[in-house]
């Protein structure tokens, strides 16, 4: 028998992305963090994990060790996985659903 869900708590989200406006890039990812303040106006918990990838592909490594310090410190409903790379991080843990957006490039390649 399922676990009963208590439906008056928020829903909880972790959204892990490799793309989010830094002080050096205030416009990358302005889209996922649009999404993420949208969640968060409609009463849905929404914690970001940024993964900073494209500053080096060793930190998708280095993004799993740190997406399991957060599922460690707190119990999320869902991940939401920006990216298709993102994804394949987000999938490294099991007990929790994953989403995967592609964006642009992800899906049509570059053109």
């Amino acid at each position: 028998m399922p676990a009963k869900t208590d439906i008056s708590a928020p829903l909880k989200v972790l959204a892990v992305t490799n793309m989010y406006p830094t002080d050096s890039k205030p416009y990358c990812g302005i889209s996922v963090q649009g999404h993420v303040e949208a969640l968060r106006a409609a009463g849905i918990e929404v914690d970001v994990l940024f993964i900073d990838g494209p500053a080096s592909k060793l930190n998708y490594l280095w993004g799993i060790f740190r997406l399991w310090a957060c599922l460690l410190r707190k119990r999320y409903d869902v991940i939401h996985a920006h990216y298709v790379y993102i994804g394949w991080v987000a999938r490294m843990q099991i007990g929790t659903p994953v989403v995967v957006t592609s964006h642009g490039s992800d899906t049509l390649g570059d053109e």
